[in-house]
């Protein structure tokens, strides 16, 4: 999903997503979205079942 997909459900404007997103990846000290996920996973904020809600539905 998309920084401006993302402001569109919510919204909030794309440049806000994007620096709340730039923000969560300087907290956790990584680069890519993809390892944000993870870290984000590994400490309980989001779960599997977000995932898979979200894989099965990208658009929700």
């Amino acid at each position: 999903m998309s920084a401006e997909d993302t402001a569109i459900i919510l919204g909030i404007k794309e440049s806000t997503v994007i620096k709340h997103l730039q923000a969560a990846r300087e907290r956790y000290n990584v680069h890519s979205s993809q390892v944000l996920i993870l870290c984000t996973l590994y400490d309980g904020l989001i779960c599997l079942a977000d995932v898979f809600r979200w894989w099965n539905n990208p658009h929700m």
